[in-house]
């Protein structure tokens, strides 16, 4: 299985870099003033200095800013704000000329000295979060991006973007069952809010678990993709992990899903599903589905079969035939019929046919009567019918009541998905 769109590019962005803060050299004071607050400002020891860094990024001079604060950062007798406003003025400097690791270390000193000194307010610590996040993603450093995503989600639990990094980072750390602990209950935590869960979430969530080599794990992810982000490789997937696990008396049904959904790429997959058919006694199933393949290329090109699926095809229209005569006699048969089975079976026979009209009212007839044995096979068939037939509204309900048998169950609720 592939991962679609797990990883994404992650570039520093201009607006959360910032712009360098506005500095004012200290002045002398009037005795006779009033006490007021006033606003931290750079002392005398480096004024000329930052003025000059102020300049050089007005003039977007990133070396001349840089070179300027290395300056007055040799100064004697520097205030703590001094240093904050350094560091600052240096982040968008590095960033712009594009050195990470410095950009790294001035954002994490300006928050350490704005913290401990009031310089920063609440906001502006929660956007050094994101920062920080951003610049250790650049540098591959996940540990500090899943350190400082922690802070920034905690302010911000809405903030999608925000997890999706944290899950990048913890699948690029590499760190996958943290991954799947991270995501997974954020998915269910969007459900239950009614919400769409990011399709680059799911597609780290079910890496994640195919790189653990959890089948379990993989499957509740695949699941979601197809659930709310699917595609013709999401469906593939899902496919691949039921034909691996579903019970002997189950595997044709799988097929049957996975020939909907797009997922029998190549001959033997279609083979599989033809000659299976065949032998549960739906030639007509069998025989649509080679015709289909023939026509499509599955056997080497457009119209073109091997030998064996020549010989296939030959066997299951030999069936069909004579097998299809026997459906007006099926008919008599099962309106005489005390229990619904023999409807129900009549109504798989006509969908197999491509019949799915006359399936729907037969296993509707059947299901009336009551005394069917296989109440959520019987729902399962006839939900398939209602949706070939276009009633997709009537395909959710009857596949809504293919309860009974778990598998069944769970394959009803992904042709559920197929009446959106």
């Amino acid at each position: 299985m592939s991962l679609n769109k797990a990883v994404r590019i992650v570039v520093l962005s201009a607006a959360l870099i910032g712009a360098a803060p506005a500095l004012h050299a200290q002045k002398a004071k009037d005795p006779k003033a009033p006490p007021a607050a006033k606003a931290p400002t750079v002392s005398k020891a480096i004024v000329k200095q930052a003025q000059a860094a102020q300049a050089a990024i007005k003039a977007e001079d990133w070396n001349a800013c840089l070179t300027a604060l290395a300056a007055a950062e040799a100064m004697p007798e520097r205030s703590p704000y001094d240093d904050y406003a350094i560091n600052e003025l240096r982040v968008p400097c590095a960033a712009r000329s594009g050195d990470f690791r410095t950009t790294a270390a001035a954002l994490t000193k300006g928050l350490e000295i704005g913290q401990a000194n009031g310089f920063m307010d609440a906001e502006a610590i929660k956007q050094r979060h994101k920062q920080l996040m951003q610049v250790n993603y650049q540098l591959k450093n996940y540990a500090k991006v899943n350190e400082y995503g922690k802070l920034a989600i905690a302010a911000e639990p809405g903030n999608r973007d925000l997890r999706i990094m944290v899950g990048q980072a913890l699948y690029l750390t590499p760190d996958y069952p943290g991954t799947v602990a991270f995501l997974e209950p954020w998915v269910r935590e969007l459900e239950q809010r009614n919400e769409t869960p990011p399709e680059i979430a799911l597609g780290l969530w079910t890496s994640a678990c195919v790189r653990s080599k959890d089948d379990g794990c993989t499957l509740r992810a695949v699941e979601k993709q197809v659930a709310y982000a699917p595609s013709e490789e999401a469906w593939s997937n899902l496919y691949l992990l039921l034909i691996r696990s579903a019970p002997s008396d189950q595997t044709l049904n799988v097929l049957r899903l996975g020939n909907e959904v797009g997922a029998l790429k190549v001959g033997d997959d279609v083979t599989e599903y033809a000659a299976l058919a065949l032998e549960k006694g739906f030639p007509g199933e069998a025989q649509s589905v080679m015709e289909t393949a023939i026509a499509a290329g599955k056997f080497g090109g457009p119209g073109k079969a091997t030998p064996g699926a020549s010989n296939l095809l030959q066997t299951a229209k030999s069936a069909a035939a004579p097998d299809r005569a026997t459906l007006a006699k099926q008919a008599k048969d099962a309106a005489a019929a005390k229990s619904g089975t023999p409807e129900v079976r009549l109504g798989q026979a006509y969908l197999s046919y491509g019949q799915p009209a006359e399936a729907v009212a037969a296993i509707e007839r059947g299901l009336a009567r009551g005394g069917v044995k296989d109440l959520a096979d019987a729902n399962l068939s006839l939900g398939i019918a209602r949706l070939k037939a276009g009633d997709k509204a009537g395909a959710a309900t009857a596949f809504d009541a293919a309860k009974g048998n778990p598998f069944i169950q769970r394959l009803a609720g992904y042709w559920k998905l197929r009446t959106r």
